[in-house]
């Protein structure tokens, strides 16, 4: 599947999913923030550059932009090497029409699966730590924390799954697995 090719009809129903959750997770952080932003504004309350929650906010979205790449990786990896060794499994309950689906799509159905997983976990971590530095701002007022969190919704709106970068992350990692098992059979 490259840029060119049209992006499989089969997996429209899931891309449109990821869409859909990859669209409203920075949507409630983002409707919080405005809550917040509001209400700083219409008390004129003071506020506090590094207070307590900002710092541990920060510390934890820091922590959060690392751990959701980390997760990210070994998520991938793992699944790479089961779907190439045939032993991968959709995660959770497989439903007919799942079971369906990836005997019509092979691997790219399986990576797509994979792929709603990434982005469904990584996506949760950033959530919770924008909803984490909303809060900080919404108690302190630090602009601190109100850059981190416009930060920390940018990063979940860059990871927006549109059918060119979901269709170039299947064959990428497609061409990695071929990749791994060429390496694996010359080392044998």
């Amino acid at each position: 599947m490259t840029r060119r090719e049209e992006f499989p009809s089969e997996l429209k129903g899931l891309l449109r999913t990821q869409q859909i959750i990859m669209a409203a997770l920075p949507a409630g952080v983002f409707f919080f923030l405005l809550i917040a932003i509001l209400d700083r504004f219409g008390g004129n309350q003071p506020a506090d550059l590094f207070g307590i929650f900002t710092l541990a906010a920060v510390a934890y979205a820091a922590m959060s932009l690392v751990a959701q790449a980390v997760v990210f990786r070994m998520i991938t990896g793992a699944a790479r090497r089961r779907i190439a060794q045939g032993t991968w499994q959709p995660p959770g309950l497989t439903t007919p029409q799942i079971a369906t689906l990836l005997k019509r799509t092979g691997t790219s159905g399986q990576f797509m699966l994979v792929n709603q997983l990434r982005l469904i976990l990584g996506g949760a971590i950033l959530d919770g730590a924008a909803f984490f530095v909303v809060l900080a701002y919404f108690l302190e007022g630090s602009p601190i924390a109100l850059g981190v969190a416009v930060l920390l919704i940018t990063a979940l709106l860059l990871k927006f799954p549109t059918a060119g970068r979901v269709g170039d992350w299947i064959e990428n990692q497609r061409r990695r697995m071929e990749e791994d098992q060429l390496l694996s059979g010359a080392g044998s």
